[in-house]
C-alpha cells in the first residue's frame, strides 16, 4: 500500500500535460496576434490601392 502510494504522489504526467496545454495556448495567442498585425498591413495597402484606382476613373 505504501509503495502504491508513493508512486501516485511521484508521477508527475499529469503536470507535464498542463505544462504542454499552456505552451500549445501561448503559442495560439502568439500567432493569432502575428496574423492580425500582418493583415493590417495588408488591409492598408489594398485600401490605398482602392484608393487610387477610384480616384483614376
Amino acid at each position: 500500500m505504501k509503495a502504491k502510494l508513493r508512486s501516485l504522489l511521484s508521477d508527475d504526467g499529469g503536470a507535464t500535460a498542463i505544462e504542454y496545454g499552456l505552451l500549445v495556448g501561448l503559442l495560439g495567442i502568439v500567432i493569432t496576434s502575428a496574423a492580425g498585425a500582418v493583415m493590417s498591413k495588408v488591409y492598408l495597402r489594398f485600401d490605398s490601392i482602392w484608393a487610387a484606382l477610384s480616384s483614376v476613373s
